[in-house]
């Protein structure tokens, strides 16, 4: 029980310390961006894309937790009932990008990805990598959003080689409505793959 209490603060404080660094990219991308459209505005032109005002790149890591049941913490996720999963032990699926704009809505980007088993066999798994191009409103009225990429997996992974798979494509989109309230947004996803 120690060991998991350990264990899940380091994930928590990793994550933590991920999300600040992310932020303060994010704010020293914004003034950058502020101080280029300034600069921009006082040269009399109109766009900062044709100055380089997008031409940066841009790194961010996500990582989702399939954590225990809050009311019985252990070393597996939960089943339907709240019991341990014996066959799910806990487990975090780790995404890094990097991403280039090639306009206000489009961009392009490389993810690696990988899952990271952090109790029992303590397993790293690393999953196929893939490139994607991303458009960040397919639709948008009001509050509703429809955002869409294409992505191509490249099969590295141990199983994708067993497997023997070439390229695989993928359709990734997420309808969102924002609330306008207190930074609530609902969502859907929806993905399409084949290899």
């Amino acid at each position: 029980m120690n060991l998991f209490l350990v264990i899940v603060t380091r994930v928590f404080l990793l994550s933590f310390i991920l999300s600040g660094i992310e932020a303060y990219c994010s704010a020293v991308f914004a003034a950058e961006q502020a101080v280029e459209e300034q600069m921009i505005t006082e040269e009399g032109m109109s766009s900062g894309v044709s100055q380089g005002g997008l031409n940066s790149l841009s790194v961010n890591y996500f990582g989702i937790f399939y954590g225990p049941s809050v009311g019985a913490p252990s070393s597996f996720q939960p089943s339907l009932t709240g019991e341990p999963d014996r066959n799910r032990p806990l487990l975090i699926k780790n995404f890094i990008t990097l991403a280039y704009p090639l306009s206000e809505m489009v961009s392009v980007a490389a993810t690696g990805y990988w899952s990271w088993q952090p109790v029992l066999k303590q397993n790293l798994q690393f999953e196929d990598p893939f490139v994607k191009v991303t458009y960040n409103s397919l639709y948008h009225y009001e509050g509703f959003n429809v955002y869409g990429d294409l992505r191509f997996h490249f099969p590295m992974s141990t199983l994708s080689r067993q497997l023997n798979e070439k390229l695989g494509a993928q359709l990734f989109q997420a309808l969102t409505y924002d609330t306008g309230r207190n930074h609530v947004v609902f969502g859907a996803y929806f993905s399409e793959r084949v290899n």
